[in-house]
């Protein structure tokens, strides 16, 4: 037994051994509580490194120049005239083309607005047109590159189809008018013995011939328009569009909690 200086009986080692055995379930709770507090307290893990993600993406449609298109000669032949590659990219992202592209995807807003989602890129030297399209969504660029593509194209071949059927229509005009100067010279020249005092039958003649040689250069244009394939667009597709990533949103800095619960 151990005498304190105050002559106070102190504890032995063997009386704590039995405070301990008679507390033991208090012993037990006291350490599984420290225990969690000190994982719950403890510092996180990074389970992945943070990865960047795409801000948006842009899909590009070329089209090229088709050297056996019927629109380099529009009407037919009749005249000619090489598409103008800058014009033609205006035409992209003003009138009807976006709003033809608009319908092609069921856009139901402006379609002014979607056409500024649209660049064009004409290459007068090598006969492309890049049409190029940017949207937060890989799916909607590819689909708004191919709208505006496959609209122009069609624009372009219904615009050239009806300026055939116009040249076509003053051509055939300008026959039937033809027809009538050259009927009336008949007339005239038939009249000449009893008209003594009208013009020489010879310059008549010399009339007519003109009206027919003229007739007859314009009716082969028109026959050759009138069997030719109706015209098609001077744009082809030469490249399908793609979506690629063109900007990407950097990982925020993660900063190491001081517990699980922050």
């Amino acid at each position: 037994m151990a005498i304190d200086f105050h002559g106070e009986r102190g504890l032995e080692p063997l009386d704590y051994l039995k405070i301990v055995l008679r507390r033991w379930p208090v012993v037990v709770l006291v350490t599984i509580v420290a225990a969690v507090i000190g994982f719950a307290t403890a510092p996180k893990r990074s389970v992945a490194a943070a990865v960047p993600h795409a801000r948006s993406y842009s899909a590009t449609y070329v089209l090229a120049l088709d050297p056996t298109s019927g629109s380099a000669t529009s009407g037919g032949g009749i005249t000619s005239s090489a598409p103008n590659l800058a014009s033609i990219a205006f035409l992209t992202t003003a009138g009807e083309v976006p709003q033809m592209a608009a319908k092609a995807i069921g856009y139901t807003g402006s379609p002014p607005a979607l056409a500024a989602q649209v660049s064009v890129s004409p290459n007068s030297t090598v006969g492309t047109l890049e049409i190029t399209a940017t949207d937060p969504s890989a799916t909607r660029a590819t689909k708004i590159a191919d709208a505006f593509a496959t609209s122009l194209m069609a624009y372009l071949a219904s615009t050239a189809q009806a300026a055939q059927k116009a040249t076509a229509q003053r051509v055939q005009a300008t026959l039937n008018d033809l027809e009538a100067k050259v009927a009336s010279l008949d007339a005239q020249i038939a009249n000449a013995p009893r008209a003594p005092n009208g013009p020489p039958v010879d310059v008549l003649q010399a009339q007519k011939q003109g009206y027919v040689n003229e007739y007859s250069g314009l009716f082969s244009q028109f026959i050759n328009s009138q069997t030719s394939a109706p015209a098609a667009s001077p744009l082809v597709t030469f490249q399908t569009a793609t979506a690629v990533p063109t900007g990407y949103v950097p990982p925020k800095k993660s900063k190491l909690p001081t517990s699980r619960g922050a």
